[in-house]
């Protein structure tokens, strides 16, 4: 009957630890929040009075992380039936939590952009009289509502149960139990052991009435002590606890009849919790002892009990316990829950109970990790044969000790027992935390252990993205890594944690790291990278860090490589990194700005005007080139596209530190068509022909004046564009034939480098075709005056002379 009781708190334990993963959500109604996701997770829907209420509140943070901001808020609002409310909340995510009447609000802190989940449990006990109803839990992120979910609340139902015999254990009603107990037997009774020399020995039994605060009439306790056993009368205490989990001592309040045998506590009418407890003195020795207490109430009877067993064998000289507030116990019963950072765990260690005479007794008590003692708590007392109890720290402080991470006490020869006792306060989240006391005595060494677990009712998991370089320069090292950094404040199951990095696919992945326990995968069609927990939990305390080496060789300078993981498909911070420093401009035709030019040469140079390159425009006219530092550069053309002029101008270029991984793009830089072009007739005309010419590009011979030559013009051909190559002397005129009246005397042009001539076809109609005969001598055919037949040749050749001398005067 007694194990099923306390066996129903080992499994709500249980339950709890498990609701966060697989819990049965009880429907609820979903609304809208751009900042957090919000989950109730319910076991159930229905509770009656006097019943504890527990259940988990899991919030994910919505879009990136970083959309929490500090000062934002989770905010409860609780069916007034609540009492005891408890709140256990991640204060590595909250900074402040207030309570006004039924509403509870949770602030986050200044850590709050980096939470990627966590989860929160509330606790209290339901209070409900009258009729069966129907309440809400609702859940508030900022002032709005987002979750809610019905719970059905009921009275507590009347327990019929036979009057003649005694019932089991209903509701946790009554729960007797002695310090120091080991386990429960077969019939549930719990079970304590006692060593060495017992007779006259002292354990501290305690009864607990009512922990569920149910309506009891007329209830009263009766324990008899076993036969040789004796209570200890002065020892007997009552301590009431209402709804409110006050805490009142009654004991003096009338209603104790006790003698050294028998135990008779009238309690009447009862609707609060009851804890009391007494001394019993051994009186004989035996192997076992056993002690009932029976509560009677509303006409029946329910019973608990206690076997003290006799420990037969090797007598232990050393033993250790813990106490903590907000205490749980584990399935195995004994180990002490802590569930926040700042909270006092309280440490007994008994040395010699058994009253043994020891020799050179030294105590180790190891400090555990995540914890500091506190100097001043620490107290030592000891039991006499008679289990007269003294404190004695003064007298033993010069033999007390706190250094190297140790307690050590140098008790030197002993026969009493000694008790130790002093406060620890959990400064860090762990695992667990294992405190390990070593006794040395007459050559031997013992030791005891005593462990204590971080109370899994809250927990948070921070995350951050970053990169090593953010900024990359052309000749640098290409190399950079990607880490993601988890901290876990809370326990987390394997195939929680699931991480998916899209790199850039510019990027060459060239490794990835992740801690043991982790799977990792590329994807090298996409560049997706994947990285799972599948092999192992997330551990309380744990900080994770994942990175992904990477190569930028293949960027292109003036660019901004960014990237987002996703964790649990909540994205993560943004990071960057910048590739280099580069400039761009367009070469195009000053007259029709959509014409771009290519094959134009430049010469970059640095800000003393000295070469750094060469750079041709491209074939859509475009300039481009890196640039390992930001500072001043000039670009000047050295060679313009045929057909243009040089532009020859230095254009300047000015880089700053901050255009890392940004394209400058200059002012376009215009060429302007060019008439004469030496270096495109040169390479077209080489050699000298006899074969009539069709408009092609000529290369005039020298004319000599003196002797009689041909010239024939043509006015089938026509050209837009007559190209001269050179003309080296001045072009006499000897005719025997009137011309216009008088002579046109050609100027000696002297041609640049890559400049060309335009004659427009509006001024030129026809074009001049030079005939080479093979004779020594060429003559000029002119027509004879009057001839009116050749009018119409001698006006194109007017024509064209007075383009010629026109153009010649532009020059100059």
């Amino acid at each position: 009957m007694i194990k099923k009781s306390l066996k129903k708190s080992v499994v709500l334990l249980a339950i709890v630890s498990v609701i966060l993963i697989n819990a049965l959500a009880i429907p609820v109604s979903a609304f809208t929040s751009s900042v957090l996701d919000v989950k109730v997770l319910l076991d159930k829907n229905t509770y009656s009075d006097g019943e504890e209420i527990s259940f988990m509140v899991e919030y994910k943070v919505k879009g990136n992380i970083g959309n929490i901001k500090e000062n934002d808020s989770l905010v409860f609002k609780l069916p007034e039936e609540f009492k005891n409310f408890k709140l256990i909340y991640p204060k590595e995510h909250f900074k402040d939590m207030k309570t006004e009447g039924d509403i509870t609000t949770l602030t986050f802190g200044e850590n709050a952009y980096k939470a990627v989940q966590g989860y929160i449990k509330i606790k209290a006990l339901v209070s409900k009289g009258g009729t069966e109803e129907k309440k809400t839990i609702e859940v508030q992120v900022n002032g709005k509502l987002i979750t809610s979910v019905d719970i059905v609340l009921k009275p507590t139902e009347p327990i019929i149960v036979d009057p003649v015999k005694p019932s089991v254990i209903v509701d946790r009603e009554l729960l007797k139990d002695i310090d120091g107990h080991v386990g429960f037997d077969n019939d549930g009774n719990t079970i304590g052991e006692v060593s060495g020399q017992i007779v006259g020995k002292i354990k501290q039994y305690t009864i607990y009435v009512n922990e569920k605060y149910s309506n009891l009439g007329k209830a009263r306790i009766i324990d008899n002590m076993p036969d040789d056993m004796e209570l200890i009368t002065e020892s007997v205490k009552i301590i009431k606890v209402d709804r409110e989990n006050k805490q009142i001592d009654i004991t003096n309040d009338g209603m104790v009849s006790k003698n050294n045998k028998v135990l008779d506590i009238q309690l009447g009418d009862i609707n609060c919790k009851y804890i009391i407890s007494y001394e019993s003195k051994i009186t004989k020795e035996l192997l076992k002892y056993t002690n009932t207490a029976v509560l009677y109430k509303d006409n029946t009877s329910i019973k608990s009990t206690v076997v003290l067993n006799k420990v037969v064998g090797e007598e232990k000289v050393l033993s250790k316990s813990s106490y903590a507030t907000d205490k749980g116990k584990d399935k195995d019963g004994g180990i002490i829950n802590v569930t926040s950072i700042g909270q006092v765990v309280k440490y007994r260690i008994d040395v010699n109970e058994n009253g043994s005479s020891l020799q050179n007794v030294i105590l180790e008590d190891i400090i555990p990790k995540g914890m500091e003692v506190n100097r001043e708590s620490i107290n030592i007392g000891t039991y006499d044969l008679n289990r007269n109890f003294n404190w004695i720290t003064e007298k033993m402080k010069n033999k007390i000790s706190v250094e190297n991470g140790k307690i050590i006490i140098n008790f030197g020869d002993i026969k009493d027992h000694y008790v130790v006792i002093y406060e620890m306060k959990v400064v860090s989240r762990e695992l667990n935390y294992e405190n390990k006391a070593k006794l040395k005595y007459n050559n031997k060494i013992e030791d005891v252990g005593d462990i204590i677990k971080y109370d899994r009712t809250a927990g948070a998991i921070n995350a951050e993205k970053s990169v090593d370089k953010k900024q990359i320069k052309h000749l640098e090292d290409q190399k950079a890594i990607y880490s993601i950094v988890f901290d876990c404040f809370g326990l987390f199951d394997k195939d929680y944690l699931t991480v998916t990095d899209d790199i850039d696919k510019r990027l060459e992945i060239l490794n990835i790291e992740a801690p043991e326990g982790f799977t990792t995968s590329i994807d090298k069609n996409t560049n997706i990278v994947k990285i799972i927990n599948d092999k192992r939990p997330l551990l309380y305390g744990e900080r994770i860090e994942i990175k992904i080496y990477v190569d930028f060789k293949n960027v292109e300078d003036g660019t901004i490589v960014r990237n987002i993981a996703k964790i649990n498909d909540i994205p993560t911070n943004e990071v960057s990194t910048a590739k280099g420093f580069k400039f761009e401009a367009k070469k195009i035709d000053e007259n029709d700005k959509n014409k771009v030019l290519e094959g134009a040469r430049f010469i970059l140079k640095d800000k003393d005007k000295n070469t750094i390159k060469e750079i041709v425009s491209d074939n859509n006219g475009m300039i481009r080139s890196y640039l390992e530092e930001p500072g001043i550069y000039y670009l000047q053309e050295i060679k313009a596209p045929k057909g243009y002029k040089i532009d020859g101008k230095d254009h300047r270029i000015e880089i700053l530190k901050d255009d890392i991984g940004k394209v400058i793009k200059l002012k376009d830089i215009e060429n302007e068509v060019s008439i004469i072009n030496y270096s495109e007739i040169e390479e077209v005309v080489k050699e000298e022909t006899t074969e009539e010419l069709t408009g092609e590009e000529i290369k005039p011979e020298k004319i000599d004046p003196t002797k009689e030559e041909d010239v024939l013009v043509k006015p089938k051909i026509i050209k837009p564009q007559i190209l001269v190559n050179e003309i080296e002397e001045e072009v006499k005129e000897e005719t025997t034939t009137e011309l216009t009246g008088e002579e046109i005397k050609p100027e000696k042009i002297e041609p640049t480098k890559e400049e060309e001539v335009l004659v427009s076809p509006e001024i030129i109609k026809s074009q001049i075709l030079v005939e080479e005969k093979q004779e020594e001598k060429t003559k000029i055919n002119i027509p004879n005056t009057g001839d009116s037949s050749m009018l119409g040749y001698i006006g194109v050749l007017l024509i064209g002379i007075v383009s010629l001398i026109i153009f010649n005067k532009k020059r100059k």
